[in-house]
């Protein structure tokens, strides 16, 4: 797929309900096969990892994110693009450097860019170069956002060893609101501990708007799911933005506030 030039990037909007704006994205991966058309990224980043393939495809989606990015976009001081590390990412210190390389001479700042990693990534860090690879990254001007968390790795004592900025609810947690399973308790416990650490919360896998109200009760204001959008191309992820934005700044003009959590159709690509 690498090779052949099959392989495509889409971008999943994050909102902040506060002003109704779109004020970030997270890079997916997406592969068109010949056979099988667009596979989601659970149909093969597995495998990648695996066959030690997710380090040239990394490099490709860096490559890619710098030339398609900010071109379109709000000032990247105001927007920031996340993407995924994997294990072998955070155990290979060249990592840094083909980071760098990737956006070198992109309009892309490094204060524009967090990087997902996952806890298990932490927990078998025994050499510690987990931890210099996100704290060059961190140096750099790059945020770090901790994916997963309370997923089967919850460590507290790591958050406080890592320096790391964001804390992503997990999809799993955010589907069992309302439904009186102990999810709330658990997304309570989450928001509170990444407040405490200052951490900017973000939840994720977001469908349904009382999701969205339940999260803004506990001061989350950070969201992405399908309840806002679908991933998009770069074209479309530029459109969101301009229509989130122009909504914004017609109810801020009417007294209405921002535009919250109502929820934005699909952006075709």
């Amino acid at each position: 797929a690498l090779r052949r030039g099959e392989l495509e990037v889409r971008y999943l909007p994050v909102v902040d309900v506060r002003s109704g704006r779109c004020v970030g994205a997270e890079a997916l991966l997406r592969w068109r096969h010949a056979r099988q058309g667009l596979l989601s990224p659970d149909l093969f980043i597995a495998i990648a990892e695996e066959t030690g393939l997710i380090l040239p495809i990394t490099e490709w989606l860096l490559r890619h994110v710098a030339r398609d990015l900010p071109d379109g976009l709000p000032d990247p001081g105001s927007f920031h693009v996340s993407i995924n590390l994997a294990g072998a990412h955070l155990r290979d210190a060249a990592t840094v450097r083909t980071i760098l390389g990737a956006f070198e001479g992109s309009q892309l700042r490094p204060e524009s860019l967090v990087f997902e990693v996952t806890e298990r990534e932490f927990i078998e860090d025994e050499g510690g170069t987990a931890r210099n690879v996100l704290e060059a990254l961190q140096a750099w001007g790059a945020k770090v956002a901790l994916d997963d968390f309370g997923t089967g790795f919850s460590n507290i004592a790591t958050l406080r060893r890592f320096r790391l900025d964001h804390l992503k609810i997990d999809k799993s947690f955010v589907e069992g609101i309302g439904t009186g399973s102990v999810a709330e308790t658990v997304i309570d416990a989450i928001v509170d501990l990444g407040q405490r650490l200052e951490m900017t919360v973000v939840a994720e896998g977001i469908e349904r708007p009382e999701q969205v109200d339940y999260l803004v009760a506990r001061g989350v204001t950070l969201f992405q799911g399908f309840h806002f959008s679908l991933p998009l191309t770069r074209k479309g992820l530029v459109r969101f933005v301009e229509d989130r934005a122009a909504t914004a700044a017609e109810e801020e003009r009417a007294g209405a506030g921002p535009a919250g959590g109502d929820p934005r159709p699909d952006v075709p690509a």
